[in-house]
């Protein structure tokens, strides 16, 4: 799981549990085990009946920035407690849903969108223009992508650039 990955969960947890507060269970669980987490107070917000449209397609939305696994060797551990800087993502999320800000548009998870693109460090480096460390420190939070970088990124993960670049043809 990625920090992205773990940040949109707990904005999910977060935005049904601003709706519904009595169904907040325990914080530190949930930010350790964020897969299960988000699937049980989902499952309680539609049990209890809470699930406005809107509260739905919010959900929906964000939950589509997950990436699927890309081969089953690629699933985690839903109950498998996850490092504490993605704890630490997962309750910036859980906050910034609790307190109803949108999910951000602005930041995406580099890794993710790398691998859902089937991309390697170093072919994604060679499309921005940039040593394959550099990818490497945005993967992992050390750096962020200056706006010029960002902008190439967006514009390769959208589908406006070829991924065969990264092959040199």
């Amino acid at each position: 799981m990625t920090k992205r990955e773990a940040y949109v969960r707990g904005w999910v947890y977060g935005r049904i549990i601003a709706v519904a507060p009595n169904l907040e269970g325990n914080l530190v669980s949930a930010a350790m085990r964020p897969c299960i987490s988000t699937a049980e107070i989902i499952t309680k917000a539609h049990k209890s009946g809470i699930v406005t449209r809107e509260l739905d397609q919010d959900i929906g939305q964000a939950l589509c920035e997950i990436p699927a696994p890309l081969s089953n060797e690629d699933d985690i551990d839903a109950y498998a407690v996850i490092p504490i800087d993605q704890q630490g993502s997962w309750q910036l999320g859980y906050y910034a849903g609790l307190a109803g800000k949108p999910l951000s548009p602005d930041t995406f998870d580099v890794a993710a969108a790398r691998k859902a693109k089937g991309l390697t460090q170093a072919q994604l480096a060679k499309m921005v223009g940039v040593e394959q460390s550099m990818v490497s420190h945005w993967e992992t939070g050390r750096l962020a992508p200056s706006k010029e970088k960002l902008k190439k990124l967006r514009e390769i993960f959208s589908g406006e650039k070829e991924t065969k670049d990264a092959e040199g043809n």
